[in-house]
Formats: C-alpha cells, structure tokens, sequence
C-alpha cells in the first residue's frame, strides 16, 4: 500500500493524460496522494478539465525553434522547481519529461521515466541518466535507451505497449459521433498529422506540407468518406481549414478519440499512438511516421494488430484506398489478442512502491 506517499507527475503531451490518469487512479486506490502538473499544449489542458483531473499549470511549449525551445524549458524549470519545493512529493513520475526529471534531480527526489520513443534523442539526453528507473516496451532494445545514457540495470521491461493502460477498458461512445455531426451513412476517417515542431523530426518534416495529407486526399476524394482531422498545433488547423474548407472537419473542441475508433472505417497518424490506439480495438490504421517504422508498432503488427507502416506518401494512399474498398476485409476482433498484451501500470505501481519505501 501507497498511504502516505505523495507521487507527483508531470504532463507534457497529450498522450500522458490518458496514461497517467490510468495511474492515477490506480494509486489513489493504494491510498497515494497525486500531485499532476502539466504544460500548456495542444489539447492537454482541455482534455485534463474533461476527465476532471485536477493540476497545476506550469508554463508552455516552446514551438519548433530551438532558442524558444530552450528559454521556455527554463522558465518551466524554475516555476516548477519553486512549486515542487514547497509540495515535497516522494517520488516524480513523467513520459521524460526534461523539466520534470530536472527539478526532481536538483531536489533529490528519485525519477520513473516512461519512455517508447528513443528517436526522440534530445528529449532521451535530457531525462533518461537522471532516471532511477526507465520503463519501456520489450519490444524496443535495450542499447536504444543505453545509448542516451539510460543504465541497465535500471531499465524495466515489459511485454506489451503503453496504449494497453487505457483501451484495454475503453468503451465506445456514440454520443461523441452526435457532437461531431458525422453521417452515419459515410466511412469515418480519422486524421492526425505529426509533430512537426518536434526535435527529432528537424530537417527531416516540411512544416508546410504534412505528410498525412496525401493519405487525407483519397479519402476527401472519394465522396465516400467523413474527413475528421485532429491537429497537433493551430498552424495545422488553420492549414487544413484553409485548404480543404467543408470536406474536412477540423473540431474547435476536445475530441475523446479513444471512445470513437470503434466506429471508425480508418485512422491515419503521423505519430504512433493513435494508430495503435485504434488497431488495438480492431480498427485499421496507418503510420506515416517520417521516422522510419516504430519497434512497437511492428510489435503490433507481428501480433495481428492491424497496424500498417508507410514509407512513403504514395504507399500510405495505396494502402488507404484498399482498406476503404473493402473495410469488412481489414476490421480484427482483437479482444484475445489485446488480453496476451502486459499492462505497464502494475509495473510502474511496483516501482513507485520500491523507490518511496527505500
């Protein structure tokens, strides 16, 4: 049991509200006290007031520049570090947060970094020789995360995909289609471009041209199809409404996607996790990650998710068009599949009972 441990966590992207919420929970349940804060990004803050979290706000993103980059991880360092002072939590938990491991080092207290994107390198560097413990995927080699100076023995495995901590009890939602104004009678397609301010996506991304729109294109061409595209940043969300105007839907709120992808024909992603979000429920889905394919996506794959990787605009289109051909073809029951996968919040429960014992 967790009573009188504070555990704090720090939330820098989207992805992180839904993981932390599943582990937050788990630990309120342990009688642990949670301490969430979180950035200004995205749809984070807004996704955090629909699940009712309650967190403090502490600073913002600093876009794709590096000095912006920098000046803004300093201010949320020193604001963080004056918060986190006065709280005293026993232990600091992020998806590598840089801010996060940073303040809790300075202030001694000890560091689990979640991490499944070791080609994030400047994020890696930052975080991961700080850690006390790194959990990731076994899916991803060990060496990736050695090699950003993560130590061995302080690496923890485990046999599945971080996607698993929350749509293993996702229900579908078909109020949420109502909110969006989807035709019942058209394909639903669902579109979420990549992170072209990233770090590790500088000077391999065209900021102007996003690498999902060839793949958006078949769809909105068709006339068969709903177009629902959810941007990253506003700069994609003004492209897109400028561009394609009514054939796509860009929602001025917060989308629960996770309730929706049961209902969808096909999900397109620049990035990795809604892609497995939805081929994990069944639902097909393509990667365009410009990286190069994901070790826990052809994790997925091996298993018979139905995941694809693209490597290129024209593969991702081809692969687009015979998935809405035929959609009965491509659609996998994957309840037995999705019940073989491992869970990381115990892992990272066992953990934050071992460092706040010690």
């Amino acid at each position: 049991m967790l009573e009188g441990t504070t555990v704090w966590i720090d939330i820098t992207t989207p992805k992180d509200v839904r993981l932390f919420r599943a582990l937050g929970e788990k630990l309120i349940k342990l009688g642990a006290a949670v301490e969430y804060t979180a950035r200004k990004h995205g749809e984070i803050l807004k996704l955090m007031k629909r699940f009712k979290m309650s967190y403090h706000a502490v600073g913002r993103y600093g876009g794709w520049r590096k000095l912006d980059k920098l000046l803004s991880s300093s201010k949320r360092i020193e604001k963080l570090a004056s918060l986190i002072s006065r709280r005293k939590p026993s232990v600091h938990v992020s998806f590598s947060s840089p801010e996060g491991c940073r303040v809790a080092f300075g202030l001694g207290i000890p560091i689990i970094c979640v991490n499944d994107t070791p080609h994030a390198y400047h994020v890696g560097k930052l975080t991961l020789p700080l850690a006390d413990y790194v959990v990731t995927p076994a899916a991803i080699p060990v060496e990736k995360f050695e090699a950003l100076g993560a130590k061995r023995s302080r690496i923890v495995q485990y046999n599945g995909v971080d996607e698993v901590a929350w749509m293993k009890s996702e229900k579908p939602n078909p109020d949420e289609l109502l909110k969006l104004g989807i035709d019942p009678d058209k394909k639903l397609v669902l579109v979420r471009p990549e992170e072209s301010f990233a770090a590790y996506l500088e000077n391999i991304v065209d900021r102007e041209k996003m690498y999902v729109e060839p793949v958006m294109e078949v769809a909105i061409n068709r006339g068969d199809c709903e177009v629902v595209f959810l941007p990253r940043y506003d700069e994609q969300a003004r492209a897109v409404r400028r561009r394609y105007r009514r054939r796509v839907k860009v929602p001025q709120r917060v989308v629960d996607t996770a309730s929706i992808y049961s209902f969808c024909t096909l999900v397109v992603s620049g990035g990795g996790t809604m892609a497995r979000e939805a081929a994990l429920v069944g639902t097909p889905s393509i990667c365009c990650f410009p990286g190069g394919e994901l070790d826990v996506n052809r994790f997925l794959i091996e298993r018979g998710f139905p995941i694809w990787h693209a490597s290129s605009y024209y593969q991702a289109a081809g692969i687009a068009e015979k998935i809405l051909d035929a959609p009965g073809q491509f659609k996998v029951n994957t309840k037995g599949a999705l019940a073989e996968l491992e869970d990381p919040i115990p892992v990272l429960v066992r953990l934050i009972e071992k460092v706040s014992s010690s």
